[in-house]
């Protein structure tokens, strides 16, 4: 059936949305101020399901990248009682945390020499 409410937010392309097509919109939408801060005790459960879920001898390298964040998430979310955050959303931060630790480590390797 063809919108014509003009609304930006609720027809894409001059097609209705679903309520569940709109939440989706919304949620890759959001803004820095709707995201949560990451906590500390987020971060550490975070590296410890990496390490976790990374050095696993029963799946191991076997296991897609969607799988392995998958499994990530379901680690972190044990951990934490529970949480909001997505796979992408650990990916995301993984990488921004991986990045500094690689920056502290070549600075600590430095300054042992």
């Amino acid at each position: 059936m063809w919108c014509e409410c003009n609304s930006e937010a609720k027809c894409l392309n001059g097609w209705p949305l679903t309520d569940e097509e709109v939440q989706v919109e919304k949620e890759i939408t959001k803004t820095k101020a709707d995201k949560k801060a990451w906590t500390s005790a987020e971060e550490v459960a975070l590296a410890k399901a990496w390490i976790h879920i990374s050095t696993c001898r029963k799946v191991g390298m076997e296991q897609g990248r969607d799988r392995f964040w998958e499994r990530i998430l379901e680690h972190f979310s044990e951990a934490m009682g529970g949480t909001p955050r997505t796979r992408h959303g650990l990916n995301t931060k993984w990488k921004t945390m991986n990045a500094a630790m690689g920056d502290f480590n070549g600075l600590y390797i430095q300054q042992d020499l």
